[in-house]
């Protein structure tokens, strides 16, 4: 095992983004480097925000979905990261808003930013936090994950936010036992 882990959220760095569903993994690590008291600092040369904490390193591509593999490779290759000590905080269209699941690795399943750091890392071996964001029938994917959540969502949003973060803030247990605590619905 390296020194660090990687612990990577997911989303689109420009402002209009904020708020949607596929900024989800954003908002969550957002949430845990604020409750451990960290701050984001530039790391030009992989193109990301950073926020260390021990031999935990935060991390917000600062790249488009489809190109956050070369930000993640990148830092990986510096800091002596393999996948399996990576975890992905993503948007998940095959659960339910409200619903959060641990994984360890598996494909992509459509989703461009996991499809992006698999190819990178050449491996698709990294732990995955799950948040879902559901799969409303007849609005188009790009639609859908572009889409900000509503009011009535924001409550159910807010409470997976903490629920994650608090997760992430556990990631040192082991992730059997992590899963087990924090897999399923939040509300």
């Amino acid at each position: 095992m390296g020194k660090y882990k990687l612990i990577v959220g997911l989303g689109n760095p420009e402002e209009r983004f904020n708020g949607t569903r596929h900024n989800f993994g954003f908002r969550v690590v957002d949430k845990a480097v604020s409750t451990a008291g960290l701050t984001w600092c530039v790391d030009a040369t992989s193109k990301a925000l950073v926020a260390c904490g021990g031999h935990v390193v935060f991390v917000k591509p600062c790249t488009f979905m489809n190109l956050v593999g070369e930000c993640v490779g990148k830092l990986a290759d510096r800091l002596g990261v393999s996948a399996n000590e990576i975890i992905i905080v993503h948007d998940d269209t095959a659960f339910k808003l409200g619903t959060m699941k641990l994984k360890h690795g598996g494909s992509a399943h459509g989703h461009n930013g996991l499809a992006s750091i698999a190819l990178h890392l050449g491996s698709d071996d990294t732990d995955r936090l799950r948040l879902g964001i559901g799969r409303p029938e007849g609005v188009p994917m790009v639609s859908h994950v572009l889409g900000k959540f509503s009011d009535t969502e924001d409550p159910v949003v807010d409470k997976v936010v903490e629920a994650a973060a608090s997760a992430l803030v556990l990631y040192e247990m082991p992730f059997d036992k992590l899963a087990s605590k924090y897999n399923g619905s939040v509300l």
